[in-house]
């Protein structure tokens, strides 16, 4: 299984949306069956109404970004994958590192080198990890708490963490909670965590029309 190609298609995508237009002209009609064709008809007559930003474009950027990052896996993994964020150490995040107001990226990979690539603006990415001091050959990355964090960063990373793994807390945490944050400051992250988690779920899977407008009907349910 090519890994390192799956990801250089996923880092195309994602280097569009410096560059993604909106546009209103005609697609042509997409595959798939008769539900999905008529679903989509729905979504075009709803997002003419929606004065929300929408129907923009993906291109394939990857060649002109110059980035030639590879993501790599153990041989282990690779004969049963299943990817697993939390220990497969692999990942991309974007930042400002240097401060020039443009978003670079880091690559995590869970065989070989993480890479940090420096934007260059007009979607042009250079590789700086050498200089950067971040080269690692032939390691092993795995899932890793964040250095340099305040105490309330701390617990609040911890609690989430553990949160999304195991579905809940231990009462060790809790109560590091409680000593740090205070009943009203958990309930407070577990509200944000739990509320922005349901909201995104329920909007994924509804299609959910933008609220503000009172006019926009709702979309009828999937076919059973």
């Amino acid at each position: 299984m090519d890994q390192g190609r799956s990801l250089k298609r996923v880092v195309g995508a994602l280097l569009v949306l410096a560059s993604c237009r909106s546009s209103r002209g005609e697609r042509s009609a997409p595959p798939g069956p008769a539900w999905l064709r008529e679903r989509g008809r729905e979504e075009a007559v709803l997002g003419a109404r929606s004065s929300t930003f929408h129907e923009f474009r993906y291109a394939d950027r990857l060649e002109a970004s110059g980035i030639t990052f590879e993501n790599r896996i153990v041989d282990d993994a690779g004969k049963a994958y299943k990817k697993v964020h939390y220990d497969h150490g692999t990942g991309l995040c974007a930042a400002d590192v240097d401060g020039d107001g443009l978003p670079d990226l880091y690559f995590v990979t869970q065989l070989g080198p993480n890479e940090l690539w420096k934007n260059l603006g007009g979607g042009r990415f250079a590789n700086v990890t050498d200089e950067a001091g971040l080269t690692m050959p032939d390691a092993v990355a795995a899932g890793c708490r964040p250095q340099g964090m305040k105490p309330d960063e701390e617990l609040a990373y911890d609690f989430c963490d553990e949160l999304f793994r195991t579905h809940g807390v231990s009462e060790v945490t809790y109560r590091r909670a409680i000593a740090q944050l205070g009943e009203r400051g958990v309930i407070d992250l577990l509200g944000l965590v739990g509320y922005f988690t349901t909201v995104s779920m329920v909007m994924n899977v509804a299609h959910t029309p933008p609220p503000e407008d009172q006019s926009v009907a709702a979309l009828a349910p999937f076919p059973p």
